[in-house]
């Protein structure tokens, strides 16, 4: 396959029959969102409803667009000056389309995709950090934008749609020199191909909880839905947590080819945990791994981070690096934004902030809180709107199982009723002698600042890294980050 992009419509699409005129056309920037269509620009519609596809071809046509690709079934109507390129079965093929158009660049970096409901991010975020210091420039694509670290352009999804992610991924590889790729998967871009094309040299499986079952319906859909990521067919590397009680189903769809390695904190596995000495500042660890022991010592915080670090130590021991290499490694990743993200101030309590929001997530945050506060343990968070209704409760219920004061407020109620999302989510608890409810998220988070001691710790769950908070619709700025450190009169 070509590692250089084609210069025409021609050489792009080698296998089809396309006229001669057109097969001549130089190639233009692409997209299949109507909406970022620009003058001169192609424009691909993936909808198979000739009616909308029509409205869809009008719309790119008035935007400038100089040609447009359909699906070979449908009857679209062309105008001068705009071509209809039709190919066939080309939903299903879109994957293959956007791989040759941007000259694969997939398969000129070492691309290793993370999946689960919570430690994406952060883990992909330490691959990164964790490969450029060992000399292999990484880029990151996810939750808090794509790019190299340090210098990430925002990103609407965890996953961007395909034309996205093949096209950023040619961005970093020929413009930013990346060798490598760390990218947060999502289920919804498995199941929706938005990353059909990609060839991942590694796979992560994190954790698996409740989350997203509003779209997947129940567990198992969910976990088939993450499963995708394993039975990719040029994959190399699985690197599975067997922590978790969905490992075995993820271990059982890869092909013999795979190379398979497994971390764990509680069992054996190809790297375990050997030792874990929580401090006021971090934590003093000692992997175990086949080739010997990863010492190092971290600023990180709370127990899941031990399994995030060894989720990173596992893909660097699979792509061949030395114990040393490892600690050393390991030893410099420093804390992501949002996730986990400690502000500090004498006289004042410890504020954490972090994008938790389902309940194992909160669970595992204030129980690895717990390891290092020596006052009360406190928590500021609320609920989604126009998300899992069911999920709420059980929110609730984690964190009156591990916080010892708890405020209640809003988190996105986007087009929802705030006080319906809080009369939901306050089913949950058990009593509500150690809660307020405090709706407006700055007030909530001010009065736990307030009141709480220096010796305590609060935790402001739910939104981490978002600068905005999305009321009836409409995004307003707002970051529980820069409230933090406003509120302590500590830099971000």
């Amino acid at each position: 396959m070509s590692t250089s992009q084609p210069v025409t419509l021609g050489e792009w699409l080698t296998a089809e029959s396309i006229p001669a005129e057109l097969a001549q056309q130089p190639l233009a920037p692409i997209t299949l969102d109507s909406r970022r269509v620009e003058s001169g620009h192609w424009y691909v519609i993936t909808v198979l409803d000739s009616d909308k596809a029509q409205q869809f071809y009008l719309d790119a046509v008035e935007r400038g667009a100089a040609m447009v690709l359909v699906d070979a079934s449908l009857s679209v109507e062309e105008k001068a000056g705009c071509p209809v390129v039709r190919l066939a079965e080309l939903k299903s093929r879109l994957g293959e389309l956007m791989n040759g158009y941007f000259a694969s660049p997939s398969r000129q970096m070492d691309v290793i995709g993370v999946t689960g409901t919570n430690g994406k991010t952060s883990v992909s975020q330490f691959i990164a950090s964790a490969l450029a210091f060992l000399g292999k420039p990484c880029a990151v694509l996810g939750t808090l934008g794509y790019g190299m670290p340090g210098q990430l352009q925002a990103a609407t999804h965890t996953t961007p749609d395909i034309d996205r992610v093949h096209g950023v991924m040619a961005q970093m590889q020929v413009q930013q020199g990346a060798k490598a790729v760390a990218m947060e998967v999502s289920s919804h871009a498995l199941t929706q191909g938005r990353v059909d094309g990609v060839t991942f040299q590694s796979a992560v499986f994190t954790n698996l909880s409740r989350d997203h079952l509003d779209y997947h319906g129940d567990m198992a859909s969910y976990a088939v839905a993450k499963q995708r990521l394993f039975q990719c067919a040029e994959l190399q590397h699985a690197v599975i947590n067997l922590d978790d009680p969905w490992a075995a189903s993820f271990i059982e769809v890869l092909a013999p080819t795979v190379n398979l390695v497994t971390y764990a904190t509680e069992q054996d596995a190809t790297i375990y945990l050997g030792l874990w000495h929580p401090e006021p500042d971090g934590m003093r660890l000692e992997f175990m791994t086949p080739r010997g022991r990863v010492s190092f010592s971290t600023p990180l915080l709370g127990r899941f981070n031990v399994s995030n670090l060894l989720a990173v130590a596992a893909v660097l021991y699979a792509q061949g690096y030395s114990v040393e290499q490892i600690s050393a490694a390991l030893a410099q990743v420093q804390r992501v934004p949002g996730r986990m993200e400690s502000f500090r101030q004498q006289g004042k309590p410890l504020l954490v902030v972090d994008y938790a929001h389902t309940p194992d997530a909160l669970v595992k945050a204030l129980s690895a809180l717990r390891e290092h506060v020596q006052g009360r343990l406190w928590c500021v968070f609320g609920c989604g709107g126009d998300r899992d209704r069911g999920k709420r409760p059980l929110m609730a219920a984690a964190v009156e199982s591990q916080a010892d004061f708890i405020i209640l407020t809003q988190d996105n109620p986007r087009t929802e009723s705030s006080q319906q999302i809080i009369a939901d989510t306050q089913a949950g608890f058990m009593t509500l002698d150690h809660v307020s409810i405090i709706t407006d998220r700055e007030a909530a988070i001010r009065y736990a600042v307030e009141h709480a001691s220096p010796d305590d710790m609060v935790l402001i769950a739910g939104k981490g890294h978002e600068e905005y908070q999305d009321i009836a619709g409409v995004k307003h700025a707002f970051s529980d980050r820069t409230l933090a450190a406003e509120l302590l009169g500590v830099a971000l």
